[in-house]
Parts: C-alpha cells; sequence; structure tokens
C-alpha cells in the first residue's frame, strides 16, 4: 500500500466522522426527547489491541541499488496497556489525558530483483528485504470527548510518544532454486544499513475515534467503554529513510464516574389521608350548635416523576354545623361557661416533662440551677436554597454594611445552636476579615430532579450569590473566594425521599483554614431547667369556631413565649426550655400564662391565669455556701454523613478539644441522635453506633454512659434542611467537680 494511499484513507476518515457528527447533532436538535447521560469526573485504565501499517521508500536504502516498485509496506500488532483521567466541560464535551505503555514490534518486507551468481554466472533474482524496528514507547495522548447523543462519542486528539529503542535491523534472502547466491557467496545478509538508526525523538500521531460508554452498575458509577480509535504519524521512525505508520486501534476502557447521573427504577408510593370541611349554617329554630356528618367519598391523585410515582388517596367529607342565630356580641371569660357549646377551654391543663422524654410531672414547678459552663456550637457549612431559586431565604440574617461594621461573635453568646447557624454568613466574613490569609470554596449545586435536574446555570446562581454577599457586605477580596457549580451535590442526602431532595438544593462553603469554619465556642453561665420541656394540654375543647388563638407566657410583666394561629387549636403546645435559652425565666417571680381565642362570632375568649413556679440557685448563691459545685460543659458533633456512623476530620478536631477539658473525675453523657428519615428503630441503632464512636474516642476518664436517642427526640426542627442537619448529631455533657 503507497504511503499516498494511506494518508488518504485517514484523511477521507476524518471527513466521514466529520458528516456522522454533523447528521447526529441534527437529529439530537431536532428531537423533543429529553436524553439522559452520564456525567461528571471519570477516572480509569484501558487495554486496547493495534493493528499498524507501515510504508518504507526502499530507494532510500543504501543497499538496494533500486527498487520498483519503489514502496514496501506491512503491517505488525501491538497493543496499549495506560490510564486516563476525564473531566466534563459541558453537558457535551469533556478533557480526556491518556497515559499508556505501547508495545510495537514494526516489520516490512518488500521484493526487489537484484543481480546475483546462478550456477557460476552473473544472473538477476527476486531478494526479499525485511526491515524491523523496536517501536515501543510511552505515550501520552490528550483528547478532546464530544458526545454525538445519548453515551456515543466522537474522540479527536493527537499522542506524543518517547520512544524505548534505537533498534533498526535490515537483511536480504535469496529467493530462488538452489545454487543461486549473492556474489558473496551467501543466501542470507543480515546487519545491512547500518547507518540507519531508529530515532529517539517525541512520535506524534493524530487521533480520532468513536466510544460508547455502558452503565455497568444501577446508577452508572461504572463503566465499560468499548472504542475503536484512528491514527496518523507525522514524526520519522528512522533516521535517513521515509517510513510511515498508520494505525487502527480497538479495546476496552474501564472507568469509575465520581459523580454519576442516577438513574432511577419508578416506585409506587402509596400515601392515605383525610380531608374534612365544615359548613357552617346559621338557623334560628335551635338553641345549641350540633354537628352533622356527611357522605364520605374517596379521590385518587397521581403524580409521576422519573423517580417515583405518588398515589394519594383521599377520603373527603363535608360535615355541617348548624348553630343558632347570634344575637348579643360580648367578651365572655373562660369562667363562664358557653350554654351554646362554641367554646370549651376548661380542660387546659398544664405538664412538665423530664429530659428523658418519658415523665410528665402534674405538678407546675420549675428548677432552675446555674454552673460556669463551656459550650462548642458547631457551624454547619451548607446553605440552604428554596426550590427553582437562587434567592438566599429570610431564615438567614443578612446585614447591611454599616451593620457588618458593628458585628460582633460575642453577640452570638445568648443565641440557640439554630439561631447561630442563621448567622453563619456574617461568621464567616467577620473571621475572613481577621484571617487575612485565609481563602474559600463555594461550590452551588442542585436537587438533580424536576425543574432542576442538569440546572447548572441555577447551582452557579446559588454559588454567586453567596460570593456577592462576602464580597459587597464583608469587603472581602473576590480573588479569594474560588466559585464552582456543580450538579447533585458529592455526599448527596437520600433523592427518593422528599427530605433528601430538599437538602440537595444548597451551597457548600469550605476553607483549608480551620479557624474559618470552626465551631463557636462560648465560656458563659450555664442555666439548666428541670424539667426541661412545659407541656400545654387543650384536651377536649370542641372549638369548630375558633378564627384565632393565641397562648402567652410572661413572668413580671415580660413575655418569655407565645404560641399562636389559626382555627383549630392543637392538643398539645411544648415550651422546649432547652433548645430557645433565652426563653428562660431571669428570676423566681412565678410564670404566668393565658389563653385567647377569637371566634368568628366576634367573641374574645380569655382563660383564667395560671401560674408556674419557679426556683433558682444561682452561682453566687453556691460560692457564699458551701455546697460543692460543679461545671458542666456541652458540646455537639454534626456533620454526621446521612445514614453514617463514622467521624469526619472536623468531628475528630472537635473531639480533640474535648479530651484536653476532660479530667478523671469527669462524668461523661454521650447521646446519640438522627432526623426524621427513615424506619424508628433503624435509627434508634444508628444514634447508638454515632454515640459509641465518640465514645471509644474519649479519654481521660472511664467514667461514660452512652445512649441512643434516635429520632424519638428531634433536637431540632425536622421541617427544615438545617434542622434535620443538625438533627444528626451526637451531644457530650461533660460534668466535672470544681473543688474548693
Amino acid at each position: 500500500m503507497e504511503v499516498k494511499f494511506l494518508r488518504f484513507v485517514m484523511i477521507k476518515s476524518v471527513y466521514v466522522l466529520a458528516i456522522i457528527n454533523i447528521f447526529f447533532t441534527y437529529q439530537l436538535f431536532s428531537s423533543n426527547n429529553e436524553e439522559n447521560f452520564l456525567l461528571g469526573t471519570k477516572y480509569g485504565f484501558s487495554v486496547l489491541y493495534t493493528n499498524n501499517f507501515q510504508a518504507v521508500d526502499m530507494r532510500q536504502l543504501p543497499s538496494v541499488w533500486d527498487s520498483i516498485p519503489r514502496t514496501a509496506s506491512g503491517s505488525s500488532n501491538g497493543f496499549n496497556v495506560g490510564a486516563f483521567y476525564e473531566y466534563r466541560m459541558t453537558d457535551r464535551t469533556s478533557f480526556l489525558l491518556r497515559g499508556f505503555l505501547n508495545y510495537n514490534i514494526a516489520q516490512i518486507e518488500g521484493t526487489v530483483p537484484e543481480e546475483v551468481i546462478s550456477n557460476g554466472l552473473p544472473a538477476e533474482f527476486n531478494v526479499l528485504h525485511k526491515i524491523k524496528s523496536d517501536l515501543s514507547s510511552i505515550k501520552f495522548e490528550p483528547l478532546i470527548r464530544y458526545r454525538l447523543f445519548k453515551e456515543f462519542s466522537l474522540f479527536g486528539g493527537f499522542n506524543a510518544g518517547l520512544r524505548f529503542s534505537q533498534m533498526f535491523e535490515h537483511k536480504k534472502t535469496l529467493l530462488g532454486e538452489q545454487g543461486i547466491f549473492f556474489k558473496d557467496g551467501s543466501q542470507i545478509i543480515t546487519g545491512l544499513d547500518k547507518n540507519i538508526e531508529g530515532k529517539l525523538g517525541i512520535q506524534a500521531s493524530l487521533v480520532v475515534g468513536f466510544g460508547y460508554d455502558i452503565p455497568v452498575n444501577f446508577n452508572g458509577q461504572y463503566l465499560i467503554c468499548p472504542e475503536i480509535m484512528m491514527e496518523t504519524g507525522y514524526s520519522d521512525i528512522a533516521s535517513r529513510l521515509t517510513w510511515d505508520m498508520n494505525s487502527v486501534r480497538f479495546g476496552i476502557s474501564l472507568k469509575y464516574s465520581e459523580n454519576p447521573t442516577i438513574k432511577y427504577e419508578i416506585k409506587e408510593i402509596r400515601r392515605n389521608r383525610d380531608s374534612v370541611r365544615i359548613v357552617n349554617i346559621e338557623r334560628a329554630d335551635i338553641k345549641k350548635e350540633f354537628l352533622e356528618k356527611g357522605r364520605t367519598f374517596i379521590t385518587s391523585d397521581t403524580i409521576l416523576t422519573e423517580k417515583y410515582r405518588i398515589i394519594t388517596n383521599t377520603l373527603n367529607r363535608v360535615d355541617t354545623l348548624f348553630y343558632p342565630t347570634k344575637s348579643v356580641i360580648k367578651d365572655i371569660s373562660i369562667s363562664e361557661r358557653l350554654d351554646n357549646g362554641k367554646v370549651d377551654l376548661s380542660c387546659l391543663k398544664v405538664y412538665a416533662m423530664a429530659s428523658d422524654g418519658s415523665i410528665e410531672y402534674p405538678k407546675k414547678e420549675l428548677y432552675i440551677e446555674e454552673y460556669h459552663s463551656t459550650n462548642i456550637k458547631p457551624l454547619l457549612n451548607y446553605v440552604f436554597f428554596d426550590e427553582s431559586s437562587s434567592k438566599l431565604s429570610s431564615r438567614y440574617n443578612l446585614l447591611n454594611e454599616f451593620k457588618a461594621r458593628r458585628f460582633r461573635l460575642e453577640d452570638l453568646s445568648n443565641l440557640s445552636t439554630l439561631d447561630t447557624y442563621y448567622h453563619l454568613l456574617n461568621i464567616i466574613g467577620k473571621r475572613l476579615q481577621v484571617f487575612a490569609n485565609a481563602t474559600i470554596k463555594v461550590t452551588g449545586y442542585n436537587a438533580g430532579i424536576g425543574e432542576e435536574k442538569e440546572n447548572l446555570e441555577l447551582s452557579k446562581k446559588r454559588a454567586n450569590v453567596i460570593k456577592d454577599y462576602f464580597v459587597n457586605i464583608w469587603k472581602i477580596e473576590p480573588e479569594r473566594i474560588m466559585v464552582e457549580w456543580k450538579n447533585l451535590p458529592e455526599r448527596a442526602s437520600n433523592m427518593n425521599d422528599a427530605d433528601g431532595v430538599e437538602e440537595n438544593r444548597r451551597v457548600e462553603i469550605n476553607s483549608d483554614y480551620w479557624d474559618i469554619l470552626s465551631p463557636v465556642i462560648i465560656n458563659d453561665t450555664l442555666r439548666e431547667v428541670t424539667p426541661s420541656q412545659v407541656r400545654f394540654y387543650n384536651n377536649g375543647g370542641t372549638c369548630y369556631n375558633i378564627d384565632k388563638w393565641s397562648l402567652e407566657v410572661n413572668q413580671s410583666g415580660n413575655s418569655l413565649i407565645i404560641f399562636k394561629g389559626e382555627n383549630k387549636m392543637p392538643e398539645r403546645l411544648i415550651w422546649r426550655l432547652y433548645e430557645v435559652n433565652q426563653t428562660l425565666p431571669r428570676n423566681e417571680s412565678p410564670v404566668t400564662f393565658k389563653v385567647q381565642i377569637n371566634d368568628y362570632y366576634g367573641n374574645k375568649i380569655v382563660s383564667k391565669e395560671d401560674t408556674i413556679k419557679i426556683t433558682i440557685k444561682t452561682l453566687q448563691e453556691k460560692e457564699n455556701g458551701a455546697a460543692d459545685d460543679k461545671k458542666i460543659d456541652k458540646y455537639s458533633l454534626i456533620l454526621f454523613d446521612f445514614d453514617k456512623s463514622e467521624l469526619n476530620k472536623e468531628n475528630q478536631k472537635i473531639l480533640d478539644f474535648i479530651n484536653e477539658k476532660i479530667k478523671k473525675s469527669s462524668k461523661v453523657l454521650i447521646e446519640g441522635f438522627t432526623d426524621r428519615m427513615g424506619d424508628d428503630t433503624y435509627n434508634k441503632n444508628l444514634s447508638k453506633r454515632r454515640a459509641e464512636t465518640v465514645a471509644s474516642k474519649i479519654k481521660n476518664t472511664k467514667n461514660i454512659i452512652v445512649e441512643g436517642k434516635g429520632e424519638n427526640e428531634l433536637m431540632y426542627n425536622n421541617e427544615l434542611p438545617e434542622g434535620r442537619f443538625y438533627s444528626r448529631t451526637v451531644n457530650i455533657t461533660v460534668e466535672t467537680e470544681i473543688e474548693k
């Protein structure tokens, strides 16, 4: 095969590939169907079989006087073994860098007529010339991969290799009958053209080809890619000799994808709910209201997503509430029982609940004791967004430039853990001002479902919103903030659960500088209350006509907490004294509470005021007395991955700090918690494993109690993604006696 013909074939192949590319691109953009494809950075290794086609200009060999034909050709087989890295630049294009070992012994044969000795006389016979060279090398191959449709892709690029050997061999053999010899009397001559050597320089080739990624497992994290590549060489193989080589490679690549597009089977979820609507009708012929139940009927709604089919069966009923004609509107005290039965709040009772979650005390009394304390509030480095939105939620405390200049970390001492978290951006902004050499990375993500699926532009906007806040409000230099945007987070929450989908709509802030995201450590007075909750019960009131209701708790005229709402009042309201520390009573004056209800008729109904007794033991009283005192330190570990109990490096640093504070006489209580996602029993065991993992790292004391609370005692509001993350926690309470 002539060299020009081989190059002609390669050039035509490039043209054919270009035409195929245009055709499939047109088909892709003319189709209205969305196609799934696998994304993410990939790693792997390749094994390829190589078929090499070569041609040599025989006239350039010193040992050949003349050659017709002028070119000798041949083929050889080899193989490539190597590894690669693939980085996705856009949804369709990727950059691929491959490094491999290329084994190839090239050999060419050509027949040339030559004058020899036959039976003692000069004669012309054909002589077979064999040329051999070792072309084995280490190659590096940068390629651009362009996805034509689904996972069928076009590759284009080049490779450059460094040869191991200069080996070049040339021998010739007589073809003919016996009695024919070269002029030196032999029939085979080796070691010809010793002035020709294989070149050790860079060997470069142009590469084009096709490949197709085939998922091996369910979510496409592992793949096999069969591929075919064609390459044409553009470097000399030997000195003083025109030797061209073109190759076709066949083989497979085994790949691992860091962040694949997860493909789910459609799962069916069935839900049942009740919908009861009440219609009010005024009648003059009755003296007391009564409820007439309507006919029950069932409706079914189906929502279909790419992951699951949700079927909701609703039991519907429309009841009718008949009430007598109202003639007088007045304020009514709860002490005046209503004859028409509109509202009955006489059963309102107050219970105090112990911190273990299992005991209720009818006696309305709270005992508060003050202790010296160190409190660690960990920072969750995630900022969550509403669906399809890049606007910061109103839950986060956002400052203007004037307030940012006045912001002090010390002002966070009286805030709860979640309220401290809502200052996350301000804490990081302040610390970036203090640690001028620190940098951060802001990465935006989307939920990977519905309108957010593959919406990298939304991920980018979310990340830039965070960066703009640091730059515009906190005056942080833009070059100190690196911004990235991706689809799903690397440690994504469960996409089969609505809570998990909500948690994936976020921005993550990371820094190699520990002080930027380190916990908020507060040395303060701990005010511990027993019992830790007060429950307000409304168990029996038939409150069909409530428009608005409120329950207010006061001390000495100051409001401690207010519960309020519309329509039916809940049967139970909980005042969580351990969670909102700032609402604790500040002195021993009785705490009072009362309920106010406004009904649809204009009545305002106010209950009689009831009281809760308060007893406080202050630090000063303990210091002035002879009683022993103790120091209570409270620490929390967060950012346990979903369904995991292993410690990450941030929690390990917190544990190192805690171990420095623990003495041999210290008593340590370790309590594990989870969020509401998943099975109750499984979550209780998971929380126990988390607590045991932490307990295994505690030093200096053996007085350790380990408990797994599971989701029976949710630490924070699990309607919010940040509340669920903070609930995946282990709380450590360390009690140490203070020596007098």
